[in-house]
């Protein structure tokens, strides 16, 4: 057996299939933006913090994720979406930007429209001639205005030299350990609970889950810290796409029964004041990586109380989402529908009936996991009750073992599970016990004191079904 000092967690087949809880929808955010702090763990817990990292344009990952994760996760009893989100920026203006070069535009209506994130300083010419910066405005998303009173510069091509922002590679979004310990990209994460007191819950990179170093190290995390890895489909995938990724030639991930994983599809659509702009046109949407919503879905279930960590985020409605990427065909009803046949093959979808809801209780372990570990909601309640429990146990380590270290424990995991009992978290006999036969004489003499947990949450109503039988005897009217 491999030494440990600590608590643990093993889980135990069975033939039947106070604590305080961890923070069940903490958030860990890893992209790029050109704003705001770098390489560092930044706790945002609302819209107030996030405003930090910038403008909210297509090409600035973190601030566009938490704009949506806000807008999703907002509820009753998280306004705003307020929730932590530990994000980590990986941006170097080195790597992740590059040289406007021959980009120009003609002025019609006073404005041109570049549609990219610009960084730094811009000049704009026309012909050799600087235009004179009082002239324009030109914002982050390099929607350019003329701004004079008599339009001087309207029907002019104008050239524009800077630099724009472009992706991260997947090395910089996974980054380092170099030999001073200094952590960079994904492995910061590994220094959430010391700074913070709590570990990730819900581990997203919109944009970048599809490359392979980027997915393998997000699976990591997520054994590591009990947590969700969410792995998005590739953008532009049709249904027959993202259930042909789920085979062997699958090529962004998804042929794989990782547990902790939810496979999200498709991309879905939002609202964007600067792709607006753009367009002249106040339904002005972009694209955006379905993580970022599922993030935010996580945060309003969680926090709803009467529903919570132990029940299934399917069914909810997406906020801030205005349809998907490609139009899919979607029933409640209709086994073929695209999105019963995406829930089938372990993909967590979107229903489009009164409106636009997430739809799917399953992991990425399914269809070969099947049963009630193949549900997405017994997995958390598993993961966060554990660790829960394993925070509270550890001020007891180190003490002699005795009945006295054993009834404290019994008691006060009992209690938890009480409570939990009352909010509906756990099933009625749901125990935490303590056996002789788990704790042989050797075990105890070498330190070691197991104590079991048998418990059971309920699985959601994944399928309602209703026998319909037809009575003609019910035919019999009295005389009128």
């Amino acid at each position: 057996m491999a030494f440990l000092h600590g608590t643990e967690t093993i889980k135990v087949a069975t033939p039947d299939g106070s604590f305080s809880i961890v923070r069940s929808s903490v958030i860990f955010l890893v992209g790029i933006s050109p704003v705001g702090p770098t390489q560092q763990l930044v706790q945002c817990m609302n819209a107030k913090d996030d405003a930090q990292f910038g403008p909210a344009t297509p090409a600035n990952d973190i601030a566009m994720s938490l704009a949506i994760i806000r807008a999703a996760g907002a509820g009753t009893n998280s306004p705003g979406g307020a929730n932590p989100v530990v994000v980590v920026n990986v941006f170097d203006d080195t790597l992740h930007t590059a040289t406007l070069t021959s980009v120009t535009g003609t002025v019609t209506n006073s404005k041109i429209a570049l549609r990219k994130h610009l960084y730094g300083t811009i000049t704009v010419k026309e012909n050799t001639t600087t235009i004179d910066p009082a002239k324009y405005s030109i914002d982050a998303w390099g929607n350019f205005k003329d701004i004079t009173l008599t339009g001087e510069l309207e029907g002019k091509t104008l050239g524009f030299t800077g630099k724009y922002v472009i992706p991260a590679a997947a090395a910089d979004i996974v980054g380092t350990i170099d030999s001073n310990n200094v952590r960079t990209g994904m492995k910061l994460a590994d220094l959430c609970y010391s700074q913070f007191k709590y570990t990730p819950k819900i581990i997203i990179a919109p944009k970048y889950s599809t490359l392979s170093a980027v997915y393998a190290e997000g699976r990591s995390m997520a054994s590591k810290f009990r947590a969700r890895w969410i792995h998005d489909s590739a953008t532009g995938d049709t249904v027959a796409d993202a259930i042909a990724n789920r085979g062997s030639g699958g090529t962004i991930g998804w042929n794989t029964t990782n547990e902790d994983t939810d496979l999200v599809y498709p991309w879905l659509k939002t609202a964007n004041a600067f792709e607006a702009k753009a367009l002249e046109d106040p339904n002005g949407y972009i694209s955006f990586p379905h993580s970022a919503f599922r993030a935010g879905i996580y945060v309003l279930n969680d926090n709803d109380p009467e529903r919570g960590y132990w029940t299934s985020p399917s069914n909810l409605e997406i906020n801030g989402a205005a349809g998907p990427e490609l139009d899919i065909y979607t029933s409640f009803n209709d086994s073929n529908a695209e999105n019963q046949q995406l829930n089938a093959n372990g993909i967590i979808t979107v229903l489009n009936i009164d409106s636009l809801r997430e739809y799917g209780n399953r992991h990425a372990g399914y269809p070969v996991v099947t049963g009630a570990e193949s549900f997405i909601n017994i997995q958390r309640v598993d993961d966060i009750v554990a660790e829960s429990m394993e925070i509270a146990a550890a001020k007891y380590n180190d003490r002699n073992i005795g009945t006295a270290l054993i009834d404290i424990v019994l008691q006060e995991g009992n209690n938890t599970v009480a409570k939990l009992i009352q909010r509906g978290a756990l099933l009625p006999g749901s125990i935490i016990t303590y056996s002789a036969a788990d704790n042989p004489t050797d075990d105890l003499a070498d330190g070691n004191v197991k104590f079991r947990r048998k418990w059971m949450t309920g699985t959601p109503a994944e399928r309602i079904t209703f026998y319909d039988q037809m009575d003609i005897n019910l035919l019999k009217f009295p005389n009128s």
